[in-house]
């Protein structure tokens, strides 16, 4: 292909587009997706957010004493 800092570039331009398509279509292809919170980049990037499914915190369980 082409040597010196024009193939690192073109090596490292490509990584990036790749890797960018790869994260958008993971996150968009499924019907739906489960995210770990509203701020996350999964729920951030998805483009219809009706089938993003947010766990629900856990609670403390309080003891008792007897």
């Amino acid at each position: 292909m082409t040597s010196g800092w024009s193939g690192w570039l073109f090596y490292l331009t490509s990584f990036s587009i790749f890797a960018f398509l790869g994260f958008g279509l993971g996150v968009n292809y499924p019907s739906v997706i489960a995210c770990p919170s509203l701020t996350s980049y999964c729920y951030f990037f998805r483009l219809d957010k009706t089938t993003v499914i947010i766990p629900p915190i856990p609670q403390q369980e309080t003891r008792q004493k007897n």
